[in-house]
């Protein structure tokens, strides 16, 4: 695994190397033309051009042409040599086009494995069990992480599973709680948690409009209880509201600039929090997009 992981790195570096060179780009085929993604850097910056340069917030990500992810990286960004360094915290495997595996990786601790998530589909291609495999010093270990999803109903729009975690005093599998999702088509509807006492302790509600673009969230287990959407003709975001009281309101908006295929390559996002009559301003977030595709 440490020798994949280093060929992988070094691909990434390959890969940045063609992101910076072609930032802008080619827009000789059709107006209106779709192209598949390859890569993405993804960069933000505060208040202008001033790098933000917060752990987990930039980040480069390598698609296959059919969209499916192959490459999670965190870029890390030295303030002192103004250098990036793009480091692999997720390895995606498909199997005949379904997800199989996914590796995550310490990126603070030199690419040792952390966890992996393995994926089982019965013949319909329909989910029937995920597992989350532990690792520590590159070997697979079972702690109080460990656990694993079984689906008991997978139908088109119903998905209930048993979640079980390790129990390591008893050394073995326990169920925690229950899952039940309910689906509108591909659109997440209502989802909700049952613990062992088989009573509901989180519930989460979306609403979509016409376009399927989702528009609102209720949660009855999170500080904002519900969040509000609107969208612009590119189907982006262009204003997230959270609220969970009448004195608390965050509202985020978005502005883009878009390439010749339509894809931003450069979002703003501005947030201003309103607390007891109190309007407080964040700092302006510039996030950049530079796009390789096939």
């Amino acid at each position: 695994m440490r020798v994949s992981y280093i060929l992988m790195l070094m691909m990434l570096n390959i890969g940045m190397a063609s992101c910076q060179q072609n930032s802008e780009p080619d827009c000789t085929g059709k107006k209106g033309e779709k192209r598949a993604i390859k890569s993405e850097k993804i960069i933000y910056y505060v208040n202008g051009n001033e790098r933000r340069g917060s752990f987990g917030s930039d980040e480069m990500n390598q698609y296959d042409e059919q969209g499916n992810i192959l490459t999670h990286s965190m870029v890390l960004y030295d303030e002192d040599t103004k250098k990036d360094t793009i480091v692999p915290a997720s390895i995606f495997h498909y199997k005949d086009g379904l997800l199989a595996k996914q590796e995550n990786f310490s990126v603070l601790r030199g690419g040792i494995k952390k966890y992996e998530v393995e994926t089982l589909y019965d013949k319909d291609k329909k989910i029937i069990k995920v597992t989350h495999n532990v690792f520590d010093q590159n070997k697979a270990v079972l702690d109080k992480n460990s656990h694993y999803y079984e689906y008991t109903v997978n139908s088109n729009n119903i998905k209930k599973s048993n979640i079980s975690y390790y129990n390591d005093a008893n050394k073995k599998f326990e169920f925690d709680y229950r899952l039940e999702q309910k689906f509108d088509g591909k659109n997440l509807l209502e989802e909700k948690y049952f613990g062992k006492d088989n009573e509901i302790y989180r519930e989460i509600k979306n609403t979509y409009n016409d376009k399927k673009q989702l528009i609102k969230t209720i949660n009855n287990d999170q500080v904002y209880a519900e969040v509000y959407y609107t969208y612009n003709e590119h189907n982006d975001v262009i204003k997230r509201k959270h609220t969970d009281r009448e004195d608390f309101v965050s509202e985020i908006t978005f502005t883009y600039k878009y390439d010749c295929y339509g894809n931003w390559i450069e979002k703003t996002e501005e947030e201003v929090t309103k607390s007891n009559s109190k309007n407080e301003a964040e700092p302006k977030y510039v996030v950049k997009r530079a796009i390789v595709y096939y």
